[in-house]
């Protein structure tokens, strides 16, 4: 804020802010009771903006305010969430391909139904199971960010839900022919010159 030079903005600022520390406390205690969870969704922004990457950066920002719009939404029975248990299932493993998550529990918990009805959905709709979906959801956006990025595979292994990069590494050259490494060197951006 001093870098901005604009007089008044700090006194501004520290009114807004105290104005919202009980919301903002409030919050983080509903939304947020383990504050891990809220770290981690930070990372991917954290970790673009350390690699001076800005698309990226923009693009995990934008990713975590869709996150953080739908665990409102989600919360508070928002009515612009899909009713569809298929669509409401999709949506909410868009944004959470970085965590392990279980047909029971996106059952239960996000498309309010029975895990056997979910998976017949994905079945009948999507043309594949519920972890076929899932895998080729973390491939096309592991694909997505070896074309875009420098990130290391270990970190888009993780980012797409792999806790083991071999793992990321098998499944990745089933799906597209290539190792990682090898789909990065062909389709991937060059990397920015480091000369001064």
């Amino acid at each position: 804020m001093a870098l901005a030079g604009v007089q008044g903005l700090p006194k501004a600022w520290d009114t807004v802010v105290g104005s919202m520390e009980e919301f903002r406390i409030q919050s983080i205690r509903v939304w947020w009771p383990d504050l891990n969870v809220l770290f981690e969704a930070h990372r991917p922004i954290v970790d673009a903006i350390c690699a001076g990457d800005q698309a990226l950066a923009e693009d995990a920002a934008k990713a975590h305010l869709d996150a953080v719009w739908y665990r409102l939404a989600d919360s508070t029975d928002d009515a612009s969430l899909p009713d569809d248990p298929l669509a409401r299932a999709c949506t909410y493993l868009d944004f959470h391909l970085h965590e392990p998550v279980r047909l029971r529990f996106l059952a239960q918990y996000v498309a309010k139904t029975s895990p056997g009805h979910l998976a017949r959905l994905f079945r009948q709709r999507q043309r594949s199971s519920f972890t076929g979906y899932l895998r080729e959801l973390r491939m096309h956006k592991g694909a997505d960010l070896l074309r875009r990025t420098h990130l290391p595979i270990q970190r888009i292994a993780a980012r797409v839900g792999y806790g083991d990069p071999s793992r990321f590494a098998i499944h990745f050259r089933r799906r597209f022919g290539l190792a990682p490494r090898e789909f990065r060197g062909e389709f991937g951006s060059p990397q920015p010159s480091r000369d001064k």
